[in-house]
């Protein structure tokens, strides 16, 4: 079976671009507070990284910002795969 390519910021396909697991979050409803971070209609992407760093900040361990990510009923918490971007 054929891998399935991602599209490119020109448009072109890469086959070979790294992808890393994210979660895109949306507050359908508007503008919502959760974990310290305002989401709203427009999706964030949040990745590992992003998690571990809302969670210092709150001082508590990565896993209760995703549980309380994924428990709140005005937010849309979904995984997808996002392209790696290079750090400037």
């Amino acid at each position: 079976m054929a891998k399935a390519s991602t599209p490119a910021p020109d448009g072109a396909t890469d086959t070979a671009r790294p992808m890393e697991p994210v979660v895109r979050v949306t507050s359908p409803g508007g503008p919502h507070w959760r974990a310290g971070r305002q989401f709203g209609r427009e999706p964030v992407d949040l990745t590992e990284a992003d998690i571990a760093a809302m969670a210092k900040a709150k001082g508590v361990e990565p896993d209760e910002i995703a549980k309380a990510l994924l428990s709140d009923p005005q937010l849309s918490v979904l995984p997808r795969s996002a392209p790696i971007t290079a750090a400037d």
